[in-house]
């Protein structure tokens, strides 16, 4: 789940990542000739109505306990919960459901966040038989092993488990150190649509930023998988998607596939990317539609100059956790990114062709407004290079540096941006209020600003759609003097409006609209006000679309709701370049006397989670037939009429024609 929604959608409210840690865990004790049946819960919510639906965890308890039911006959089951940050709460309401449904059960708990809480849970949650810590798939394989042949689980390494009314934990159990020598994952014990191809490429991350949990989780060892074993697991998860899907042309090599490889940082070591590089283009000269993404460090990628080598092995994809744009701050969270290498790298990797989410956090306990500030224009800059980017309020999680030093200092607060998962659909919050290391989601911390708390989602949204906007009220306007400053002008508007985004932006336009009249911020608020309107129409259009609409998209002659035609002077690519210099420079772009009209067409889409926006730009003489073409309503036989006194020939009408179908812009035209 993700909370920057652009609207509500029952169906997409739970699009999540296939679980793969799970099918790694099926998959070592495969040979075991237990039953293993993973339940995908975010899968299996999109048949409930979750949003403001109190009988919400009755309902997901009834599908569970069914599907267990039909898997297993006997009530002496095993049921293992794997636990992330923002769905703790979650699990342990449902395991101390199913241990009174199944009272011969073994409970057991896993994940990251699981084995940093694990004493601390455990000794709360007397329904939690177990919990796996760390890496788990030898712990977890001589665990299932133990109970399977009634042993004493007091030798199986790596555990937390419960002994009478005591505690207790067992030897460490040593890291994976070859991770080749896994089994591969089961994706039998997997019984849904693989809907996105993500293959464990290796684990651990080598660096200790003060905020991240999972480098203590993998304990700081980089590890990758060699490069004959990922693409043998390639070709396994490549297959078995090809069975599971009709839409797939089984022999062909055609077919278009993209491999999401999982690692926290999987780019780290140069050597390593060199190999996995060299294997990958390989790879890709034999299966033409292979592409492949993945998590890096930027400043791996900027002290290495593998762009080109990157996106010639199909790489067409990166995330990149930047963090902040405070050089200050980069060295409190102990991350330490050059920030002018950074903007230089982000330019590279986009003019290289490759797409980038950039993520950011705000609300760090020692960031002043400028640290903010220089957060912000990194963040707009991003977005100005049509970056996808993500902005999160700080987590503190247990077992970080952050933790240790402000643990003493957190507060519960419900309405925190961070948490995914309500916790209003809970029968009781009482229990979340009393630990914030068990429950960090809900809890905040002391930052110097507190006006900065609550902004997340506001920030993240405006400059998603009105990025030229603001960046016209920075340098043209005078009520505006920094980012910063136009947010906390229209926060009181994110408020009031009770954070929906129609309202807000509606009542953003009307704002800015009032501001002293200015060419090109008011040419840039019409055009990205549009352009939003389109979007938020395409997203309510997923859910109501009638096919036998004559009325609806499908139907339409020439450019349909989500399709925008603009040919004015006010436009991003007479300010784009100059725009990004002066953030980049902190310098004040100059404005031109003379704009020329750009003539372009946006095509947006949009789903419960993102926005996407593509832009086709025309040359004054096709903006010339297109005029023409709209005005003649996409008759052509009406277009060839006109053409005639206009010094234009057919041949120009046909070629732009043929350039708005193969772009897909046009869904149908008459004679």
């Amino acid at each position: 789940m993700s909370r920057y929604q652009l609207s509500y959608d029952e169906q997409s409210e739970f699009d999540c990542t296939e679980p793969l840690g799970l099918m790694n865990l099926a998959g070592s004790i495969k040979d075991l000739n237990i039953k293993c049946r993973i339940i995908d819960l975010n899968k299996e919510s999109r048949k409930l109505v979750y949003k403001d639906n109190s009988n919400y965890f009755h309902d997901l308890l009834q599908i569970i306990t069914t599907i267990i039911r039909k898997e297993s006959t006997s009530d002496k089951i095993i049921i293992g919960l794997q636990t992330l940050t923002n769905s703790h709460h979650i699990a342990i309401k449902l395991s101390f459901e199913l241990k009174e449904i199944f009272p011969n059960s073994v409970v057991i708990f896993g994940g990251p966040h699981a084995t940093l809480t694990a004493q601390n849970t455990m000794s709360r949650f007397s329904h939690i038989d177990i919990t796996v810590l760390g890496e788990a798939e030898v712990s977890f394989r001589n665990l299932i092993l133990s109970l399977k042949e009634n042993r004493d689980i007091s030798s199986v390494k790596g555990i937390m488990y419960r002994s009478g009314n005591d505690v207790l934990m067992t030897e460490n159990q040593q890291i994976i150190s070859d991770l080749d020598t896994l089994p591969f994952p089961d994706y039998s014990s997997y019984p849904y649509p693989i809907e996105v191809l993500s293959i464990e490429a290796g684990r651990g991350c080598p660096y200790n930023c003060t905020f991240c949990m999972t480098n203590k989780f993998f304990s700081r060892k980089y590890r990758v998988k060699s490069v004959e074993r990922i693409i043998n697991e390639i070709d396994e998860l490549r297959s078995i998607s090809i069975r599971r899907s009709p839409l797939w042309e089984a022999d062909s090599d055609s077919n278009s596939f993209v491999i999401s490889f999982t690692h926290d940082n999987l780019l780290a070591d140069n050597m390593q990317m060199d190999q996995l590089i060299r294997a990958l283009k390989a790879y890709r000269d034999t299966h033409k539609g292979f592409s492949w993404s993945c998590s890096a460090r930027i400043d791996n990628l900027y002290n290495s100059n593998k762009e080109k080598e990157l996106f010639d092995s199909g790489c067409t994809a990166l995330f990149l956790g930047i963090e902040t744009g405070s050089q200050k701050m980069q060295k409190a969270i102990n991350k330490h990114l050059n920030i002018d290498k950074t903007y230089g790298e982000i330019e590279k990797l986009r003019k290289t062709g490759l797409d980038l989410t950039c993520s950011f956090i705000n609300e760090l306990p020692e960031e002043n407004l400028e640290d903010y500030e220089h957060t912000l224009r990194l963040f707009m800059y991003c977005r100005l290079l049509s970056c996808a980017v993500q902005l999160h309020p700080l987590v503190i999680y247990p077992g970080t540096v952050l933790y240790e030093k402000h643990k003493d200092e957190l507060f519960y607060l419900a309405e925190k941006e961070n948490s995914d998962y309500e916790y209003t659909t809970l029968e009781s919050n009482a229990f979340i209020r009393e630990d914030p290391e068990i429950y960090p989601t809900f809890f905040a911390h002391p930052i110097r600003y507190e006006s900065l708390r609550g902004c997340t989602d506001m920030t993240m949204f405006f400059i998603v759609f009105f990025p030229y906007t603001a960046m016209s009220l920075l340098y043209y306007s005078r009520e505006v003097s920094s980012i910063h400053g136009l947010l906390m002008l229209l926060k009181p508007l994110w408020i009031i409006n009770d954070k929906d985004l129609r309202k807000f932006f509606d009542a953003v336009k009307q704002y800015i609209d009032g501001f002293e009249y200015n060419e090109v911020i008011h040419g840039f608020l019409e055009l990205e006000y549009k352009i939003m309107d389109s979007v938020l129409k395409s997203r309510a259009s997923l859910s109501n679309k009638d096919e036998d609409d004559p009325t609806s998209p499908i139907s339409r002659i020439g450019f349909d709701d989500s399709t925008l035609y603009f040919n004015q002077k006010v436009s991003p690519i007479n300010f784009v370049n100059d725009y990004a210099e002066a953030i980049k420079t902190g310098s004040t772009p100059i404005l031109k006397k003379y704009l020329r009209k750009k003539a372009m067409i946006v095509k947006t889409s949009a789903n419960v989670n993102a926005t996407k926006s593509n832009t086709y730009y025309f040359s004054q003489r096709e903006a010339q037939v297109i005029d023409i073409i709209i005005q003649c309503e996409w008759k052509v036989s009406k277009v060839m009429q006109v053409i005639e006194g206009k010094n234009i020939k057919r041949s120009q009408v046909a070629i732009v024609m043929a350039k708005l179908g193969r772009y897909g812009l046009i869904s149908n035209v008459t004679n």
